[in-house]
């Protein structure tokens, strides 16, 4: 399919002062790359290519009810979502130091690190997937979403998709600790809320962690857990 996405997107501007951006077709890569008007497909729309667009967004749509497999094995009451994980996870991206790590790349890192469960859902260890072929699934599952993408923008999420598995640039390294640090905080809070003991999630997660925040981070969370409240 043509990259149509990347290329509306890169003909709205903001206007000053103003909420909401408008369409300026003068900015448009469509009117010089496409055999037809600008005008004609804002007005009249392709089928094909708003089909798709259309689809790419329900797949991140099917993230907000793929419940977390770990959440529901521990038998927590309406355990969080893949988006609702990855949602924070983008969050506590806008933390992190602009020296060490390129910020704006983590935020998009976390939002697709997750994407192909879309399709495969939340493997988790417990699940008896071995660890090749739940790659290959996942792999298979993002290559899906580039193409229906299409353009730089679908070879983005997947190329920050496949940086975040290898795991060796530092914005990778931050996003691997921020997934364990979010799961660690989430452990916490549904030990408080719905007095729960959860105590696998610790002990998966102790003493991995890479950067010096999210060390920091994941024993100031164990230190508050000491001192809660415990069950009866």
């Amino acid at each position: 399919m043509s990259p149509v996405l990347p290329l509306l997107l890169s003909a709205f501007v903001s206007i000053p002062g103003c909420q909401h951006r408008h369409f300026n077709p003068a900015r448009s890569q469509l009117a010089s790359s496409l055999p037809w008007r600008v005008s004609d497909l804002v007005r009249m729309g392709r089928k094909e290519e708003l089909d798709s667009i259309i689809k790419f967004l329900q797949i991140c749509g099917k993230l907000k009810r793929v419940k977390r497999t770990g959440w529901v094995r521990a038998g927590v009451e309406q355990p969080e979502s893949v988006a609702e994980h990855m949602y924070r996870m983008a969050m506590a991206c806008f933390l992190l130091p602009t020296a060490t790590a390129d910020r704006n790349k983590c935020v998009k890192m976390a939002l697709v690190h997750d994407l192909a469960e879309w399709s495969v859902g939340d493997i988790t260890p417990f699940c008896g997937v071995p660890k090749e072929e739940k790659s290959r699934r996942e792999k298979a599952a993002m290559a899906e979403v580039r193409d229906l993408v299409g353009g730089d923008a679908g070879q983005e999420i997947f190329d920050l998709w496949l940086e975040y598995e290898m795991g060796t640039s530092e914005e990778a390294r931050f996003v691997r600790d921020i997934d364990k640090f979010e799961m660690v905080l989430q452990a916490f809070e549904y030990e408080t809320e719905q007095k729960l003991e959860l105590p696998s999630f610790y002990d998966t997660t102790r003493g991995v962690f890479k950067t010096d925040l999210f060390r920091s981070l994941d024993q100031h969370v164990r230190d508050m857990r000491d001192t809660a409240p415990r069950t009866s």
